[in-house]
């Protein structure tokens, strides 16, 4: 994994730098109006009722 700051993620998912990322509005939007990328789920779908800023996964991903 590789940390990248949000402006710079769509350029590398467009590189084929990074497969997908997590963040905020508006760089997931951005990725969808440029055609580089779509919203498997909202933050809503995954975990209602979530804390902000809060990104969860599934024991067997958060362990490789």
């Amino acid at each position: 994994m590789k940390n990248i700051p949000p402006r710079q993620m769509v350029v590398d998912l467009k590189g084929g730098t990074i497969d997908g990322y997590c963040v905020g509005e508006p760089w997931n939007y951005r990725a969808a109006i440029e055609d580089s990328g779509f919203t498997i789920a909202t933050d809503l779908e995954v975990w209602l009722g979530h804390p902000r800023k809060v990104l969860g996964v599934r024991e067997d991903w958060g362990n490789n």
